[in-house]
């Protein structure tokens, strides 16, 4: 329930929100649903390596997985508020205060521990964004974080936290809002692995 169908829920909503008129930003957005994460990020490397739009038009590429849990049963410092916020400073120097600026209008608790340089669980690796982030994409991952349940079948729908999810959704919404609306591109003024590069967290 929580991996990833909040993800793809989360996903769902902000399609429709921003099919809107009166919510369409200035950019097109592409919404994608990879397979074969699990698996060694299949499906999100194929498209990168033939994807429907040049790589070089993605002004940003943002990731969800597991966004409706998080509270302080789950995560040491959880609540309603916590969420964790992975890779916008590794590859844009706008990225990162554009995160920053639209969860503190959304009164939401970042949590930068798992993008450490080093730390153990190479979160920043193991999900779909490394990708287009080892192109240069500016790149963000959003997740509330691991819990008892994490790949087990407890993990049902009983103990998503909706409101969670839908705060979390809110706050996406306008971090793609404020990305897409600009006039210009992210820069992609930091270093980037290339196609053949490896993964450092």
């Amino acid at each position: 329930a929580d991996d990833n169908a909040s993800g793809s829920a989360a996903l769902l909503m902000l399609a429709r929100h921003f099919a809107d008129p009166a919510h369409r930003p200035r950019r097109s957005l592409v919404f994608i649903w990879f397979d074969a994460e699990e698996l060694g990020l299949f499906g999100s490397e194929a498209f990168s390596h033939a994807p429907t739009v040049p790589l070089g038009s993605i002004s940003a590429f943002v990731n969800l997985d597991m966004l409706s849990r998080g509270g302080a049963a789950d995560i040491p410092g959880g609540g309603p508020h916590y969420l964790q916020s992975i890779g916008s400073r590794r590859s844009s120097n706008q990225l990162g205060p554009i995160v920053d600026s639209v969860a503190g209008v959304r009164d939401m608790q970042l949590d930068y521990t798992f993008d450490a340089p080093g730390h153990p669980e190479r979160v920043f690796c193991r999900s779909d964004h490394w990708n287009f982030a080892r192109f240069g994409v500016p790149v963000v991952f959003f997740s509330t974080g691991v819990h008892a349940e994490y790949h087990t079948v407890d993990d049902e729908v009983d103990r998503s936290d909706f409101e969670k999810l839908a705060r979390v959704t809110t706050l996406v919404a306008g971090v793609v809002d404020a990305i897409a609306s600009r006039p210009t591109q992210l820069t992609r003024d930091l270093p980037a692995p290339g196609v053949t590069g490896v993964c450092e967290q």
